[in-house]
């Protein structure tokens, strides 16, 4: 049974279901819309992080700065990013949690798709995740 049918679910009994799927990385997104869809965009993200390796999240965002910054002194140029963006990057990176990534994304809404990507994609099933569990 699809595990966001139920809208009268627990959190807990969903988060639950989540962690059970076994889903190829690219699936992830798809995951998530329908968990939108289904119920709505806070439960839905709240679902997600109750089983997110934030650790994972902050390494591969800061793997991203990284490359961007080296792609764009390559080229002589710079990469701006608002300062609400950056100040969230700072608190979640130096604290990486659920709260710390509320508050990022409610002072950054702009960088929203691309914050609850890096986020979704570190949850088991995700494309970090299942690279990560490669490492090991």
């Amino acid at each position: 049974m699809w595990p966001f049918k139920q809208k009268k679910s627990s959190l807990e009994n969903i988060a639950a279901k989540l962690k059970d799927i076994k889903l190829p990385g690219d699936e992830m997104a798809n995951l998530f819309k329908k968990a939108v869809r289904d119920l709505g965009e806070e439960e839905a993200l709240n679902i997600f992080l109750e089983s997110c390796n934030f650790e994972l999240a902050r390494d591969e965002i800061s793997d991203f700065f990284k490359l961007a910054n080296a792609s764009a002194e390559r080229e002589g140029k710079g990469i701006y990013y608002k300062p609400e963006y950056v100040n969230g990057w700072y608190a979640f990176s130096a604290n990486p949690c659920a709260d710390t990534v509320r508050a990022w994304l409610r002072a950054a809404p702009e960088y929203k798709d691309m914050i609850e990507g890096y986020l979704i994609e570190c949850c088991p099933g995700g494309k970090f995740e299942f690279y990560h569990s490669m490492k090991r």
